[in-house]
């Protein structure tokens, strides 16, 4: 961990078997320091490893003080994710989007000097309206534009349909013989958004609204609901980009679970704040093909691609 909990030498109690060594206590420390790098499932292991090494301890061990500060470190993040998740929204992107072609495509990018390398400043809408309803229409009949951008509320549910948008733009390029490489998504934070730019489908008062104006076009409105379709009104400055990820081509549905399933975790994830000052992202360091980590912009594909 830091020096405010040094490795002590281990009173040993007479006929207490102490099975936590040193060297594993120091390498939870140092797991500790990077805990919002980690899956979540290895957060739960990592939790659930300090606590079977508490139980195995004596009360008087010195080391105890130490692990109680480790599972509360890992304890925050799990309630942290589980806190963050569901405020996340997810968009894909296309290779014309990406301003960096060399970008990575092995893991999540999340620092917000690697979003701005690779997305700029803001993900960029297309098009313009005039009232929000008239907004909503042409987005809905256009797959986009009127100024609005396309997320999903329910990324995980729509796993079918996200991998149907990608087909959709890898289709597209083909038949601008443009061929395909990248392809990314980003995973949006709604909380970091203006809620009046937000018109989320599966809201009754967006729905009302929009059934108000346009009712003959309810079945529309319908399809546009079961997919968790979120409108977002104008740009979306990169402080509201949680996590992005870039792949090649067009997974199949069983790598696509695996690509967002992790895009979504590492997005709910924040630093454990005792360690804040000492992150540095391994994303800031390369944005190269060898790079590892991953990222993607914003640009100018056909919006009936990439809104869905």
């Amino acid at each position: 961990m830091n020096d405010d909990f040094p490795v002590t030498p281990v009173q040993m109690q007479t006929g207490v078997i102490q099975r936590l060594n040193n060297e594993e206590l120091t390498e939870a420390r140092g797991v500790a320091r990077r805990v919002d790098q980690l899956s979540i499932a290895e957060v739960r292991e990592w939790q659930h490893k300090v606590e079977n090494w508490m139980r195995e301890l004596h009360f008087s061990d010195p080391r105890l003080r130490i692990l109680e500060h480790l599972s509360n470190v890992f304890g925050r993040q799990i309630a942290t994710r589980e806190e963050n998740r569901p405020h996340l929204m997810t968009r894909v992107l296309s290779e014309d989007q990406l301003i960096r072609p060399s970008i990575g495509i092995k893991s999540t990018r999340r620092s917000q000097t690697s979003l701005r390398r690779n997305l700029g400043n803001s993900l960029v809408a297309r098009g313009s309206g005039t009232t929000d309803v008239k907004r909503l229409y042409s987005f809905m009949r256009s797959f986009g534009g009127a100024g609005m951008q396309g997320f999903h509320g329910n990324p995980m549910a729509q796993l079918s349909v996200i991998h149907s948008i990608l087909s959709r733009i890898l289709k597209h390029r083909r038949a601008q013989s443009q061929g395909v490489s990248k392809l990314a998504m980003v995973a949006v934070d709604r909380r970091r958004l203006n809620s009046k730019d937000i018109f989320d489908t599966r809201n009754p008062s967006v729905r009302k609204m929009f059934l108000t104006m346009y009712h003959r076009f309810r079945n529309m409105y319908n399809d546009h609901e079961k997919e968790s379709v979120v409108a977002v009104k104008g740009n979306v400055d990169t402080s509201a980009i949680k996590g992005l990820r870039a792949f090649k081509g067009v997974p199949s549905q069983a790598e696509l679970q695996q690509i967002l399933e992790m895009l979504l975790d590492l997005a709910s994830a924040e630093p454990e704040p005792m360690y804040k000052h000492l992150q540095r992202r391994d994303d800031d360091s390369s944005d190269d093909e060898s790079g590892g980590s991953s990222g993607s912009g914003m640009g100018g594909e056909s919006a009936s691609m990439v809104t869905a």
